[in-house]
């Protein structure tokens, strides 16, 4: 019984130095370098838009944000992606619609350009003559007004 417990603890010993070396390498691994790129149409957390014109100008981001506003002079007006309006930066593909211009906030006008969504469907006709409308916060949303 005693060659047991002496199997046991050196069992033991031997798992926890084990534990000790690891944690001893991985805190000894040298930090992921992240990789900030222009027009890559990533923003890896921890970049900005000083360092990835990809990111927004704004510090937070969240489902919504590209039409979120506090004032007017938040909103620009911007042609529409695949002239779908709920067609955004964030699609890779959107179906085609009717709409010429959408709204959004004017700290996402780098993304919007960048962005290339794949149009699908059948491109409908449209007349994108007529007069640019005005970008207004409505709601705490940019809208299109006339």
């Amino acid at each position: 019984m005693v060659g047991f417990k002496s199997k046991l603890l050196l069992f033991s010993i031997i798992i926890a130095i084990v534990m000790v070396m690891l944690a001893i390498v991985l805190i000894n691994l040298p930090p992921q370098q992240l990789i900030c790129a222009n027009n890559d149409g990533f923003c890896p957390n921890g970049c900005t838009f000083v360092n990835d014109n990809d990111c927004p100008k704004e510090t937070f981001q969240q489902q919504g944000a590209i039409f979120s506003c506090l004032k007017d002079s938040d909103c620009m007006t911007m042609p529409t992606k695949c002239a779908n309006e709920g067609c955004t930066y964030l699609d890779k593909e959107c179906q085609y619609g009717t709409s010429c211009y959408v709204s959004i906030n004017k700290n996402f006008e780098n993304l919007w350009l960048a962005s290339s969504p794949t149009c699908i469907g059948q491109e409908i006709a449209r007349d994108c003559t007529q007069e640019i409308q005005n970008s207004r916060c409505i709601g705490g949303n940019c809208k299109l007004s006339s």
